[in-house]
């Protein structure tokens, strides 16, 4: 039932009863005063008054910094900490069926889910899933498979809003929603979650671990959600295949001191196409899990 959650694809209402108790639950003295951040007219992050050098806020938009200035929120997950292991992760998920008829259905379709989670079946292979709860409510059946199948279902917010340009009681209501989501589709509450683009800083980090997640980043962007496909850019997909390639040469070197972990998207035909081409490539040469899982989180969920 729709009716119980917000609109799909927008911000949720901070008056909502339940979101005000998610807000009075947390201890607003432990959260920093950072600034709210802007968009220019061309849509881009403003940064120009930010100070890179000292880096108040560890906004990882401007300085990729994972390690909190503040105490009491501990450090990013970004990496697999053991060589040879490839942390694989999707965002954006649950990749939904579109109406037949409508825009796109018929080519977008063969690609939605369960295909991709049929094919990491095949292959044995299991990954983190950040899921969008707008998604989700719309295709709770395909959470509730990905669950059983043995991934791991975090966070990636109800709407998929850059959370640093978002105020305080937003930021808990985009993660209060994209909860209840999973847990009314899977039974469960996760304790992992990724914010839209990286965009993170201690403020977002402060609310979202008092909300129960830890924040997991990567290390390797494949750059597929650029690939020409709706809602995607104009990066050609062999540009993405040499990336990749690039970077499997890399991690394969015996001066390799850790493992990786790989942002993917499952998004659209082009992003689950690129997954299905290289999953078995990879599986050759390293350790492919989860991200959560290659950084020995056992109980990934609250029940």
């Amino acid at each position: 039932d729709l009716k119980q959650y917000p609109i799909p694809w927008t911000r949720p209402d901070v008056h909502h009863p339940q979101v005000k108790a998610a807000i009075k639950s947390i201890d607003w003295t432990l959260v920093p005063k950072s600034k709210v951040r802007t968009y220019n007219s061309d849509g881009g992050m403003i940064f120009d008054s930010y100070n890179y050098t000292q880096d108040p806020d560890c906004w990882w938009s401007a300085t990729n910094c994972v390690s909190p200035k503040i105490k009491n929120v501990p450090k990013d997950i970004y990496t697999c900490p053991n060589r040879g292991e490839w942390g694989l992760t999707f965002d954006d998920g649950p990749f939904n069926v579109r109406e037949k008829g409508t825009l796109d259905a018929e080519t977008e379709n063969p690609y939605a889910e369960p295909t991709l989670y049929n094919f990491m079946g095949k292959y044995g292979v299991k990954s983190d899933l950040f899921y969008v709860g707008s998604n989700v409510v719309n295709y709770p059946a395909a959470a509730k498979r990905a669950y059983e199948d043995g991934h791991v279902v975090c966070s990636h917010t109800w709407s998929h809003t850059a959370m640093t340009t978002l105020q305080n009681e937003d930021i808990v209501a985009e993660l209060y929603w994209s909860l209840r989501a999973i847990k009314d589709a899977t039974g469960v509450t996760p304790k992992c979650w990724r914010p839209p683009q990286g965009d993170i800083d201690d403020r977002v980090r402060s609310i979202a671990w008092q909300m129960g997640l830890q924040t997991i980043l990567w290390d390797f962007d494949t750059e597929d959600w650029s690939m020409p496909a709706p809602g995607g850019g104009m990066l050609a997909p062999a540009k993405v295949d040499q990336k990749i390639s690039k970077w499997v040469r890399e991690k394969r070197k015996k001066t390799q001191t850790h493992g990786t972990i790989v942002l993917q998207h499952e998004s659209n035909s082009a992003t689950i196409r690129m997954a299905e081409k290289w999953i078995p490539k990879i599986k050759k040469y390293f350790k492919l899990m989860p991200a959560s899982v290659c950084n020995g989180i056992t109980q990934p969920y609250w029940e």
